[in-house]
């Protein structure tokens, strides 16, 4: 297994969630080099619909105690079984223009410890404006940007 693609889930709608399952499934990866895992963190209504409409065996649906989106994540990160692990909000998506596979190569290729790529965001005028942007020039161990930098942005550009 290359990539897990770990979703938390709380309450998102089922329009959402599909979008967001669907942007993964329609990326061209390979269907035994990725898995999807939904940790749904303690929803009112567990999403089980998803196993009657994606009944392939990369995607799975994990019931945790309401913990908030880092423990969904935390949980997510346990139970992964990829090389390498993306984080995807339920209710975001990935472009579907085949922009992930570029730098699924690379990781291929370059086997780095962490991928940093950039993310699209609503054009809306209000929208936060990034403060700080880092500037890589050359890849660095994970442990070496560790030292110099915190990891700005949200964990769904890593």
């Amino acid at each position: 297994m290359f990539i897990s693609f770990i979703i938390p889930h709380y309450n998102i709608s089922k329009q959402l969630l599909t979008r967001c399952i669907a942007s993964i499934t329609r990326q061209g990866i390979p269907q035994e080099d990725y898995e999807i895992l939904i940790i749904d963190d303690g929803s009112k209504e567990l999403p089980t619909w998803i196993s009657k409409i994606y009944d392939g065996g990369n995607l799975r649906l994990i019931p945790i105690s309401h913990s908030g989106p880092g423990g969904a994540r935390n949980r997510g990160m346990e139970e992964a079984h990829g090389e390498y692990i993306m984080f995807v909000d339920a209710d975001d998506y990935l472009m579907t223009n085949g922009e992930l596979i570029p730098c699924l190569e690379y990781l291929k290729n370059e086997k780095p410890q962490i991928l940093r790529f950039r993310q699209v965001v609503s054009t809306n005028e209000n929208y936060p404006k990034p403060k700080k942007r880092i500037k890589f020039t050359k890849p660095v161990t994970g442990a070496e940007f560790m030292t110099k930098n915190n990891l700005p942005g949200s964990p769904c550009t890593y």
